[in-house]
C-alpha cells in the first residue's frame, strides 16, 4: 500500500515541477522565473506529501517516503536548472547574433579587427560568447581561448547555413524569394542563392550540381576586364567550395587559390576554411614538376638581375614574386600572400652559392598536384624600378601583380620583368 502512495506522490511532484517549468518559461530572467517557481513547487509538493504520509501511514514508512520524495524533487530541481542554463544560453545567443552578426561579414579592415578583438577579450569569461565565437572560428581560426579549433567542412557548413555568403545579401535575397514574385537578382543575391544550394541553407535543398550550373551564367560574355576579373574571383571561390563538398579537393584548391589571388574580401570563417582545405591537400600524394632553364638551378636563377651578394638582401622578395606567378599552360601556384598571412605553402629549403632555394606546389589544368623548387636571387640594388627574372614556363599575372610589395617594386609602383 505504501508503495502505491509513494508512486502517486512521486507523480504528483513530477506534475507540479513540470507545471512550474511551463510557467517559468514566460520569464527570461531566471532569478524571478525558473528557480523561484521550481523551489516553491518542489517545497509545496514535498511538505504536502510528507503530511499526507504521516496522517495515513506508519511513521517509518512516512519518513522513508518523505525522504524519497525530497531526493527525487531535489534531483528534478537540479535537472531543470540545467535546462534553464540551456534556455538562457539559447536566448542570449540569439540576441547576440541578431545585434552583432554583420560584424562577422567582413573582417579585413583594421577598425573591424580591433573591435572584434575587444569583443573576444570580453568574451573570455562569458560562456555564451565563448560558444558563439568558437562557432565562427574567432580571429585566428586555429586557437580559441586556449583550445585548438578547426574550420573543417562540417563546421563551415554550420556557419554557412546560418548566413550564406554575406548576411545582408542573404536577407535581401530571402525577402525577394518570400514575395513569391518573379524578380531579378543582383550579383550578390545570386551568390547567396548559389551558396544556399551548396549548403542547403534558408529552406533550399542541398544541390551541388545546380549550384555549379548557376555559376556558369554569372560571367557576362562581354564586359570590361576589371569586371570580369571581379566576378571570376567570387565565382571561383564558390566553385572551389562546391568541389570541396564533392570531395574533389585538388580541383577545389585550384579555384579557391585563384579566387583569392584575383581579389576577394572574405569573412574570417571562410578564410580559415580555405586554409584548412589547402593544408589538407598538402598531405596528399604528389608529383615532381619538371621544368628547366631560368629559375631551376643556381646558375640560372630567377629574381633579381643584380650580382649575387651585391646590393641589399630582401628576404621577402621571393615570397612576393612567386605567389604572383602563373604557368604558361594554366598552372596555379599554391601560394598567396593575403592581408592575414600566407595561404598555401612557400618555404625556403636551402641555399646554393648565395641563391635561395624555395619550395612550393603547383596545380596544372588537369588538376595534378606537383611540388616545384625555384632558385631565387634576393639581392637588389637601390635604383628603381627593379628588374627581375621570371622562371621559365611562368609569367607574372597582371591581375595578381598589385600584391607585389617590398624592395622589388619602385616608389613609382613599377617593376621590370626580364
Amino acid at each position: 500500500m505504501w508503495f502505491l502512495w509513494g508512486l502517486l506522490m512521486w507523480f504528483g511532484c513530477h506534475t507540479a515541477l513540470n507545471l512550474c517549468l511551463s510557467f517559468s518559461r514566460k520569464y527570461k530572467d531566471s532569478n524571478y522565473g525558473m528557480d523561484l517557481y521550481v523551489a516553491i513547487g518542489a517545497g509545496v509538493a514535498c511538505v504536502g506529501a510528507t503530511i499526507f504520509a504521516f496522517s495515513y501511514l506508519d511513521k517509518e514508512i512516512a519518513l522513508f517516503i518523505g525522504g524519497a520524495i525530497g531526493f527525487l524533487t531535489g534531483g528534478w530541481h537540479f535537472n531543470l536548472n540545467k535546462k534553464v542554463e540551456t534556455l538562457k544560453s539559447t536566448l542570449a545567443k540569439d540576441e547576440f547574433l541578431q545585434s552583432n552578426r554583420t560584424k562577422y561579414d567582413e573582417v579585413d579592415d583594421d577598425e573591424t579587427l580591433s573591435g572584434l578583438a575587444e569583443e573576444m577579450e570580453r568574451a573570455k569569461n562569458d560562456p555564451v560568447l565563448k560558444e558563439l565565437m568558437s562557432q565562427f572560428g574567432g580571429m585566428s581560426g586555429k586557437q580559441i581561448f586556449g583550445k585548438n579549433f578547426i574550420m573543417d567542412e562540417k563546421e563551415f557548413e554550420k556557419v554557412q547555413k546560418q548566413h550564406p555568403w554575406t548576411m545582408q545579401s542573404s536577407i535581401t535575397f530571402a525577402n525577394k524569394q518570400r514575395s513569391g514574385k518573379d524578380c531579378q537578382l543582383d550579383f550578390w543575391e545570386s551568390l547567396s542563392m548559389i551558396s544556399c544550394f551548396i549548403f542547403g541553407a534558408m529552406g533550399f535543398e542541398k544541390d551541388l550540381d545546380k549550384a555549379e550550373q548557376m555559376l556558369k551564367h554569372l560571367i557576362p560574355p562581354q564586359a570590361p576586364h576589371e569586371q570580369i576579373m571581379f566576378i571570376t574571383a567570387h565565382t571561383n571561390i564558390l566553385r572551389g567550395t562546391i568541389y570541396v563538398y564533392k570531395k574533389e579537393y585538388v580541383k577545389a584548391c585550384y579555384y579557391l587559390i585563384s579566387g583569392l589571388k584575383l581579389g576577394t574580401n572574405l569573412s574570417t570563417p571562410y578564410c580559415d576554411f580555405i586554409r584548412y582545405i589547402i593544408d589538407k591537400i598538402l598531405k596528399l600524394p604528389n608529383q615532381k614538376a619538371k621544368y628547366t632553364g631560368v629559375g631551376y638551378s643556381a646558375k640560372q636563377y630567377m629574381g633579381s638581375t643584380t650580382e649575387v651578394n651585391q646590393g641589399e638582401y630582401d628576404i621577402w622578395a621571393t615570397m612576393q614574386i612567386v605567389p604572383c606567378l602563373e604557368g604558361d599552360n594554366g598552372e596555379v601556384v599554391l601560394a598567396h600572400q593575403g592581408s592575414s598571412g600566407l595561404y598555401g605553402y612557400l618555404e625556403k629549403r636551402g641555399e646554393e652559392n648565395g641563391i635561395d632555394i624555395y619550395e612550393t606546389y603547383i596545380i596544372d589544368i588537369n588538376f595534378n598536384l606537383k611540388t616545384i623548387k625555384f632558385y631565387c636571387n634576393n639581392y637588389f640594388l637601390s635604383k628603381e624600378p627593379k628588374p627581375i627574372n621570371i622562371p621559365n614556363g611562368f609569367h607574372i599575372n597582371k591581375d595578381y601583380a598589385p600584391n607585389i610589395q617590398g624592395s622589388i617594386i619602385g616608389s613609382n609602383g613599377q617593376f621590370i620583368v626580364k
